[in-house]
């Protein structure tokens, strides 16, 4: 564990928050808890703009300039003398932030726990990131000099592989780095949450109840390593943001920086969010009668600030889209516009197919009602017995009082109607067979919100007419833990979670973990196949984006022993490393006969060679030559 980078994402994030909030004057909560929780959640998307920002400006990404935010803050701190701290006590307000703590507590155990369940990453995606990130923490910059066929930087929005990327210049092991803060992000959402749904519904029972159903429902995003992680997190703080501009009018500048976040992490998932927020937008102008000018000119201006990478990168991402990878950018990179806007015209039936999407299905009563511990690991589905009753309740309850709410009230329910429409149907694309989908089983985890909050409605309709309530609460608690908590606890936790189709087998994944375990990290070590980001996601490192190391790949295995020798001489690489990923990797690209031979030609020189020492050889699995 890396106290030191845990004490830094701190320190990172809540120096943003507050400088930014206190130099644009925007007011703020008087509650302390709530206020100084918010500043951390709101220096998220405001490290995320500023990395860009520095970016677009040619300045180093280095982690001491993110310093800069905490610096004015506690020298404001010390110019006022306003450090003002809780009130200890046990009033309801106080009871209600502790067992917020608990749930967060407990998430982020349980998705740790999971995380390091396991020595190295799953599937295939994290391996992707890790090699992105060790680059940003390397290079400084997000901006890659030549197109590779699967990469989740330049052109791809940067902010989830900015931020790791920064935390990793101070933390040396790259898989913990992914780990541990993909965890504590996910972690942090909930209690974002709960201030959204406070703020949405002024109703804190709703809200802790609402929060509780969140930590419980197994659709809520699992610990699975990507960007998307950071999505929730973001759309709490941007609803949050909205909510705030009638008491504070400079809430939309807050906003304005949040949205071009969320357009700066992940260009799909915007879409879904521009269409959640528009729910709010238009709801909030229907019941009001005003027209909501703060959220209008938030997401204008957010929009003006993400071409700050989107003016440069849109283009090259589309391309990259509708074109199947890397090598038909590079092809089109002359070619006309005419070109280029027939070509996006014909992919989008495949981009917004109802059906798009790997996981993808037509989903039945069951997978919406029963949760299971055996989902699939990126996108985990269901909501159990308990929780789809509560929710059943909670729409009741709802749609049976709705005549006889409030304006204000009568707002709040109807945007979430509308977001459980929408998510519910987006969800359901395939099984509806609707007209355009927004890949289906990436909804799952914006779908989970509304449950959640009208579970938590539910929940607190219910109590409110029982005689015990306490004995009604725990009762339900033990009933969402059993019929869905569990479940999710076990999944999460569980130690085998799939490696991931680029590996061979098993047994050459154990070899890559003993090689983590018995090595300094970073060790250089270099490989022969195409897949070189798992050393780098095993704590190791190549340099795999540098120009001299792609240009010596090619045809290497065909390369004289002495040649490379050299060349990792020269370039300091201590190891060399074969495994089964490289055979099918020749064989793929010569041929089963002649790949084959290739290799264990290049084998037996190299062991018969005193230029390389046998390290250990676990044959057919993983072979580790020392270079002498």
């Amino acid at each position: 564990m890396n106290v030191a980078t845990i004490l830094l994402f701190f320190l990172y994030f809540y120096g943003f928050g507050y400088s930014f909030l206190r130099l644009f004057n925007i007011q703020q909560v008087s509650d302390p808890i709530e206020r100084n929780l918010i500043r951390i959640g709101m220096g998220v998307p405001i490290f995320i703009v500023f990395g860009v920002l520095l970016n677009m400006l040619k300045i180093p990404l280095q982690w001491w300039i993110f310093l800069i935010p905490i610096i004015y803050a506690f020298y404001d701190f010390a110019k006022n003398n306003k450090i003002n701290f809780p009130d200890l006590n046990f009033s309801k307000k106080n009871i209600i932030y502790i067992f917020l703590l608990v749930i967060f507590l407990l998430h982020l155990f349980m998705f740790v726990k999971g995380s390091f369940a396991y020595g190295y990453l799953e599937d295939s995606d994290p391996y992707t990131y890790a090699r992105d990130m060790k680059y940003v923490s390397v290079e400084k910059t997000l901006d890659v000099p030549y197109f590779r066929q699967i990469n989740f930087l330049d052109p791809y929005p940067p902010g989830y592989t900015m931020i790791m990327g920064v935390l990793h210049q101070t933390s040396p092991e790259a898989q913990w780095t992914l780990k541990f803060f993909n965890a504590l992000l996910i972690s942090l959402s909930l209690i974002f949450f709960f201030f959204m749904v406070r703020g949405l519904t002024r109703n804190s029972q709703i809200a802790l109840a609402s929060t509780f159903v969140l930590l419980m429902i197994p659709s809520y995003l699992s610990h699975f390593i990507w960007s998307h992680s950071l999505i929730p997190l973001l759309f709490f703080l941007l609803i949050y943001s909205y909510l705030r501009i009638d008491s504070n009018k400079k809430w939309w500048i807050m906003s304005a920086v949040v949205t071009a976040a969320i357009l700066l992490t992940h260009h799909r998932q915007a879409i879904k969010l521009a269409i959640m927020g528009g729910i709010f937008f238009f709801v909030t102008w229907y019941h009001t009668k005003k027209f909501p000018r703060g959220i209008f000119l938030s997401a204008l201006a957010g929009f003006l600030i993400s071409l700050s990478w989107w003016a440069f990168k849109f283009k090259s991402l589309v391309r990259m889209m509708v074109g199947g990878g890397a090598s038909d950018i590079v092809s089109q990179t002359t070619t006309g516009s005419t070109n280029f806007i027939m070509k996006l015209v014909h992919a989008f039936p495949v981009l917004f197919s109802p059906s798009g999407g790997t996981t993808t299905k037509a989903y039945t009563f069951e997978n919406f009602i029963f949760a299971t511990k055996y989902p699939h690991i990126n996108t985990p589905i269901g909501w159990g017995v308990m929780i789809s009753s509560l929710l059943l309740v909670g729409l009741i309850f709802l749609i049976w009082k709705y005549k006889h709410m409030k304006k204000s009230q009568k707002t709040w329910i109807g945007i979430l109607l509308f977001w459980f429409l929408f998510t519910f149907l987006g969800v359901n694309s395939q099984t509806f067979n609707l007209p355009i989908g927004l890949g289906a089983f990436r909804m799952w985890m914006l779908l989970a919100i509304p449950v959640s909050i009208l579970a938590g409605v539910g929940i607190v309709a219910l109590n409110t007419k029982m005689k015990s309530k306490h004995l009604f609460t725990f009762l339900i608690v033990l009933l969402i833990f059993f019929t869905a908590g569990l479940q999710k606890y076990q999944f999460n936790t569980s130690d085998g979670w799939q490696y991931g189709a680029k590996w061979v087998n098993a047994n050459e994944v154990n070899e890559f973990v003993k090689m983590r375990n018995s090595l300094p990290v970073n060790t250089k070590i270099f490989t022969f196949g195409l897949q070189n980001k798992v050393v780098i996601a095993f704590d190791m490192y190549a340099c795999v984006w540098c120009e001299e190391y792609r240009e010596f790949k090619k045809d290497v295995i065909k390369k004289d022993i002495d040649e490379i020798h050299s060349w990792l001489k020269k370039h300091d690489y201590k190891y060399l490393l074969i495994s089964p990923m490289d055979l099918r990797y020749f064989v793929k690209i010569y041929g089963e006969k002649e790949g084959l031979n290739l290799m264990n030609d290049k084998l037996n020189e190299m062991i018969e060679s005193p230029k390389f020492n046998v390290v250990y050889a676990n044959q057919p699995h993983v072979i580790l030559f020392q270079v002498t």
